[in-house]
């Protein structure tokens, strides 16, 4: 898959409009670019209005960098792999992608898809690392649910969009 096609999915996945969901803790976001995402990725006096304004081209450029060749997504061999991982990264942070995978593959979880992290992946049976990839990324949404269920009965973790988010992950089946 190119990296093109996988920016095209995220776009797709994500959507074009422009919103401001008091409810969303990303707060203003188009295409599934956050004001918070697009601040930290160099633009520290971004506003609300920068974010409406955002070009589909300028979304492109904010993936490929921050969700693709910085946390090294670029590295990995498996292609259906590193769409779920570059997608992970988007709905829930890159740290927590490759922390994901980390776990999964039994290195220490440090954040950093580093040599030792691709050699283990590259080492586990591929079939597994995807069962096990999609089953991590539900349990993350879960525990998600529950936490925030527990403690804002509404809110929290963004419950509303639960079940998009779950039907996201199983997009990948």
């Amino acid at each position: 898959m190119t990296i093109d096609a996988i920016v095209s999915g995220i776009l797709d996945r994500e959507g074009a409009a422009y919103t401001n969901d008091p409810a969303d803790h990303g707060g203003p976001t188009k295409y599934g670019v956050t004001l918070k995402a697009w601040r930290e990725a160099g633009n520290s006096d971004a506003t609300a209005a920068d974010i409406e304004a955002l070009t589909e081209q300028q979304a492109c450029t904010f993936y490929l960098h921050v969700h693709y060749w910085a946390p090294g997504f670029n590295k990995v061999a498996d292609p259906w792999v590193q769409v779920f991982l570059v997608d992970t990264g988007v709905l829930e942070g890159v740290g927590t992608a490759v922390k994901m995978v980390q776990q999964i593959v039994g290195v220490p979880a440090d954040g950093v898809l580093g040599p030792v992290t691709l050699a283990a992946m590259a080492d586990r049976d591929p079939l597994a690392l995807k069962k096990a990839l999609l089953t991590e990324r539900m349990h993350h949404l879960i525990d998600c649910a529950l936490v925030d269920f527990t403690h804002d009965q509404v809110n929290g973790c963004d419950l509303k969009w639960l079940h998009g988010w779950a039907n996201r992950v199983l997009s990948f089946l």
